[in-house]
């Protein structure tokens, strides 16, 4: 997507009405860059975006509050995103057009989508619209993003206008003035716009529908077109010198920073344009940019792909082809590779699940084998062994005093440390808690307590 260029003086007698009637700054989305008027969405985004850093005092609640914001905040996220990154750069960049007009489509398609009128929804996503004999088609966005849309169109040599907006007296709304020329697309920014606190509703700011006293201005009949007059050096010079450093630039990035070298050989081909229209009765200056825009064409291939990693447990995530992703505690993997691992460590199962990542510290849950029944059953093996051995080592050797009753027993080891007596271990056992320190009695403990009894019975 390329960048719209802004109108340095009228150059048609659309241009010129539109500078009679106040529109002072125009922005030209050109049917040669932006076909079929997709121009329409990025100029919808722009000329909303220009009351977002307002106050409306009268209107606070609904424009900085309600529904107003609410219906633009995904531009204006994408917008200041551009502006935290680059700043007022963020113009000059093909990406923040292309965000925002694809971001304004989308919020117009789904409204049409929601009224279940899918080729209505196709013809928006696809960045096209309607005549705007289509008064339904265009109130409808314009109520959507609580705007009151001016269209200005040339018709029998004329300037005129058609107004979109809801029709529910006292509704706010800001205005919106959009110009179409053909297939391209012009958005307008009047002289008198405000862009500081604004008290009381009018034009070209906001309104409020059917409300005196805020309602738009007529158009007065405009004066013949006049051609604009000669570009003179003065004006050429700075243009040239513009121009200059840019391609300086384009020359600088174009063999260590191929993505910067194609942005601004966008940026050239726009600026192209502007020095090719103040040097047009300079005919040298038009033989020497011919040279120049050869050197436009040059075809910057992408920077090549860093060859990939072998696909191994550590680098899943960089395999999503692969299959589905399964999340343990912070990491990804896929069930395969997992398995693989798992099965490879399952000889050291008896410290425990361990991560594949060899500095992650933190185990894997044991219902991670719910899905390998073989590693299960292993896992469960070598547990029960460990358990049986800890069994034998959590006994006395020799006949102690109980901590609890002072009973001279054999003893069963408590992992809490307490060694108990038959009686005092076996009331711990139902009772779930050690009866000397009231600790949880867990699984290991109850293994220790049973194979106690179990000794006990072939003495």
């Amino acid at each position: 997507m390329s960048l719209p260029r802004a109108v340095q003086a009228p150059s048609n007698p659309l241009q010129q009405a539109l500078y009679d009637q106040g529109f002072h700054w125009l922005f030209e989305f050109p049917a040669s860059l932006f076909p079929q008027c997709s121009g329409f969405y990025p100029a919808l985004a722009v000329g909303l975006l220009c009351h977002s850093g307002l106050r409306y005092d009268k209107c606070w609640k609904v424009h900085e509050e309600g529904g107003w914001r609410q219906a633009i905040g995904p531009v204006q996220a994408i917008d200041a995103r551009y502006g935290e990154q680059l700043g007022e750069g963020k113009h000059m960049h093909p990406g923040y057009w292309q965000e925002i007009g694809a971001e304004c489509a989308k919020i117009c398609g789904n409204a049409f989508a929601a009224e279940f009128k899918p080729d209505m929804e196709a013809l928006v996503l696809g960045g096209r619209v309607k005549e705007t004999a289509d008064k339904a088609f265009y109130d409808k966005i314009a109520a959507l993003f609580m705007a009151y849309l001016r269209i200005y169109e040339m018709a029998d040599e004329v300037l005129r206008v058609k107004e979109f907006h809801s029709v529910k007296k006292g509704d706010f709304a800001t205005y919106v003035n959009i110009a179409f020329d053909g297939e391209s697309v012009l958005a307008l920014c009047h002289k008198d716009f405000e862009w500081a606190k604004l008290t009381e509703p009018k034009f070209p700011n906001y309104t409020m529908i059917k409300i005196p006293g805020s309602e738009p201005p007529q158009i007065n009949s405009s004066q013949a077109y006049q051609p604009p007059p000669p570009i003179q050096v003065s004006t050429l010079v700075p243009t040239m010198g513009k121009f200059i450093s840019l391609l300086s630039r384009f020359i600088l990035a174009l063999q260590g920073n191929p993505v910067e070298a194609k942005n601004i050989q966008e940026a050239l081909r726009r600026d192209l344009q502007d020095l090719e229209e103040a040097g047009r009765d300079k005919d040298d200056l038009s033989l020497d940019l011919g040279t120049v825009r050869q050197a436009l064409e040059i075809h910057i291939a992408p920077p090549a792909a860093k060859p990939q990693d072998p696909h191994t447990v550590l680098n899943c995530e960089e395999y999503p082809e692969a299959g589905t992703l399964e999340v343990h505690h912070t990491h990804k993997f896929h069930a395969d590779c997992l398995y693989r691992h798992l099965h490879t460590v399952s000889n050291e199962f008896i410290n425990g699940l361990i991560c594949p990542f060899p500095a992650c510290a933190t185990k894997l849950a044991e219902n991670v084998l719910e899905v390998y029944p073989d590693l299960k059953q292993k896992y469960s093996d070598l547990k029960a062994q460990t358990m049986m051995e800890h069994s034998f080592q959590s006994l006395s050797d020799i006949p102690q005093s109980c901590y609890l009753c002072s009973e001279v027993a054999v003893l069963a080891i408590l992992l809490c440390g307490c060694k108990l007596c038959p009686r005092c271990s076996s009331n711990s056992y139902y009772a779930n808690a050690c009866v000397r320190c009231n600790n949880s009695i867990g699984e290991q403990d109850q293994r220790v307590i049973s194979f106690l009894f179990e000794q006990l019975k072939t003495t």
